[in-house]
């Protein structure tokens, strides 16, 4: 299967445990997406860094407001949150846009790639391919795949 990670930390250590565990020989084609590298160096993955760093008014802007539940509804409303961020950078990544068109499953590791992972597999994706937010969803649509194929 070929697995699409969005992950904009870069924490897919868990993960990749999770969808690797459901069997014992994985030939999944897994790419991960996120702002800069991950905590896990794997040759037989694909790393698409997207992005780049928040400027120092939209950082002051995005510490003062994640202070409050008020301000986090804010930011969340805002164009510099980042879940639309992460989408804006992906979007036009050519890499990214292979990596869709040819994916079965793509998981949201994270809150800020859920809006990614939703729009990706609306606009990009074949219409066979799942989105989904998290990992135990994802090792659950794995083992299914794999009982079924």
């Amino acid at each position: 299967m070929n697995i699409v990670l969005v992950c904009p930390s870069g924490a897919i250590s868990s993960v990749l445990d999770r969808i690797h565990a459901t069997d014992g020989e994985s030939t999944d084609e897994v790419t991960v997406v996120s702002w800069g590298r991950t905590d896990v160096d794997a040759t037989d993955m694909q790393s698409i860094v997207v992005g780049h760093p928040l400027g120092s008014f939209s950082r002051a802007m995005n510490n003062a407001l994640r202070g409050s539940v008020v301000g986090r509804n804010i930011l969340r409303l805002s164009p510099i949150d980042g879940g639309r961020r992460m989408w804006r950078a992906t979007r036009r990544e050519p890499r990214f846009r292979a990596a869709v068109t040819r994916a079965d499953l793509i998981v949201a590791v994270e809150r800020d790639g859920i809006l990614t992972a939703w729009m990706a597999a609306r606009a990009l994706a074949p219409s066979t391919a799942r989105a989904v937010y998290g990992a135990a969803p994802a090792e659950a649509l794995l083992r299914i795949a794999r009982q079924d194929g």
